[in-house]
């Protein structure tokens, strides 16, 4: 890995990426606020409708899992014709992925905090995501420093781990010829919810199958560590796929 190559290709692919992350964020403070108004209208105006504000952590992960899939191609194509070998680019989408979450975890926390502080004493609206709702039980507008590293913690794990599993689809597809990607477009959801559940059903699998899910969901609920925990081992064994994918991977043109 030529180390010379890392913090360029970064610093290049870092202002692109965090320009649409700025536009995602702007759209979401943008939410943010229309929910705010309305709730304060309808406080003003002795109205009982309830707002609620709870879906920044999952648009976030959506967001960054398409981010996965579109950037990985035009990035090998782009690094490898200026003379950046796989495993350099490997590293770069590794430290874009960590930075971009991280940022993203921490600007989030920061505006749930802000619109639960602004409206700490107002009826009928609440504002919250996903970790106080599975970790606090309720919209907690009175979290605790250490709830809210948690919180970032959380979301960072949830972001890392959905931006890499895009870009592991990606290079599958990538890497797949054309009948390929025709097979496995149309067979995986096959597989996944017709032939599985049947075959799980006859074999008198399906029970075990249920008895690990239920425990594995059980573990992660127990603790937002132990949720950050299996999210990570997932992200390790991602990343040891695309790495796998991408060190083969040929330079197509973009279609």
């Amino acid at each position: 890995m030529n180390t010379m190559n890392v913090r360029p290709a970064f610093t290049y692919k870092f202002r692109e990426i965090i320009k649409g992350i700025a536009v995602f964020y702007g759209i979401m403070v943008a939410i943010l606020t229309g929910v705010i108004y309305l709730a304060y209208i309808n406080l003003s105006n002795n109205n009982t409708t309830t707002s609620n504000f709870s879906a920044f952590m999952v648009a976030a992960a959506n967001t960054l899992f398409v981010i996965g899939i579109v950037t990985i191609r035009e990035d090998i194509r782009l690094m490898m014709q200026n003379g950046i070998g796989r495993r350099t680019i490997f590293i770069t989408e590794l430290l874009l992925t960590l930075s971009i979450s991280l940022i993203l975890a921490v600007a989030g926390e920061l505006l749930i905090a802000i619109g639960q502080a602004i409206t700490a004493n107002w009826q009928g609206i609440f504002i919250t995501d996903i970790y106080q709702l599975i970790y606090t039980y309720e919209s907690n507008y009175k979290m605790s420093f250490l709830q809210h590293l948690e919180s970032i913690a959380f979301a960072f794990s949830i972001y890392v781990c959905a931006t890499l599993a895009g870009m592991l689809i990606s290079l599958i597809f990538y890497r797949l010829s054309k009948i390929g990607t025709i097979i496995v477009a149309v067979g995986s959801p096959l597989f996944l919810f017709i032939i599985l559940p049947i075959t799980l059903k006859r074999s008198g699998a399906g029970y075990l199958l249920r008895s690990v899910l239920m425990a594995v969901f059980q573990f992660i609920h127990s603790s937002p560590w132990a949720f950050i925990f299996c999210s990570l081992l997932a992200t390790i064994f991602i990343s040891i796929f695309s790495w796998l994918l991408m060190r083969r991977a040929p330079v197509k043109p973009a279609k």
